[in-house]
């Protein structure tokens, strides 16, 4: 059997050790082998997803020019214990797109399993610049145990940053934006001992975030009011 232990942390490493206590067959990850209660098996090591789900960001091009688009993908997989639907704050998944980085309104959103896919609810930019996406699970929608979710999204390298209280970027800099995924825990519906449900957990919200990071493009501009005074007096304002 597989031998109990606490939870591990994100990203980091488990080993189970499979004992027999009588004669049958296992498989090694290539083959189905015969084994029996003195059989020597090496153990089996994975990287351990967070308790209820799991979420990643990539990008495909890490170091863009001004004027490429870029794609973002994130994605998350639902624990085999729980399921999320729409009660108490609801399910999304958020992604602040710093300035400098421009939404350009392609995506796509799918859910691979029997929940429902999320759909965008917000792409508001505020007066910094940076926008903020919103894909949230529509009402009475559920995401299902090992469901997984797949965003992808464009965004415009648009090298132009606005706000007063904004940095000015260097080529020699990175640009860092985090994905967060906020759930709403259900009842996984699951009657297998190891797909049940803790009760204790149930319309509690979890939370797991990922980042992707890019170098910042040069050259880079800010936007700012500009005032210009000719040698004939003319004042020119842009």
């Amino acid at each position: 059997m597989l031998n109990p232990a606490a939870p591990v942390p994100h990203e980091l490493q488990s080993t189970n050790t499979v004992s027999m206590t009588t004669t049958g067959t296992w498989f090694d990850g290539t083959q189905t082998v015969q084994v029996n209660p003195t059989s020597t098996l090496a153990p089996e090591s994975f990287h351990s997803y967070l308790l209820y789900g799991d979420i990643r960001k990539t990008v495909n091009n890490t170091a863009p020019v001004v004027g490429d688009t870029i794609t973002y993908t994130v994605r998350f997989d639902v624990a085999e214990n729980v399921a999320y639907d729409t009660a108490g704050t609801g399910t999304y998944i958020q992604d602040i797109l710093p300035d400098g980085l421009q939404f350009s309104g392609n995506y796509t959103s799918n859910t691979v399993g029997a929940g429902s896919a999320l759909t965008l609810t917000s792409s508001g930019v505020s007066v910094d610049g940076d926008t903020n996406l919103i894909w949230s699970l529509p009402s009475g929608g559920r995401l299902e145990p090992g469901d997984r979710v797949v965003l992808s999204y464009d965004v415009l390298v648009d090298g132009s940053y606005q706000g007063s209280g904004d940095q000015q970027y260097e080529n020699t800099q990175s640009i860092v934006n985090t994905a967060h995924f906020y759930g709403n825990i259900a009842e996984s519906g699951n009657n297998e001992e190891w797909g049940l449900t803790d009760p204790n957990i149930i319309n509690t919200q979890m939370h797991d975030s990922d980042t992707a990071e890019i170098i910042a493009p040069s050259p880079t501009a800010k936007k700012q009011l500009v005032e210009i005074e000719f040698p004939d007096g003319t004042i020119y304002n842009a």
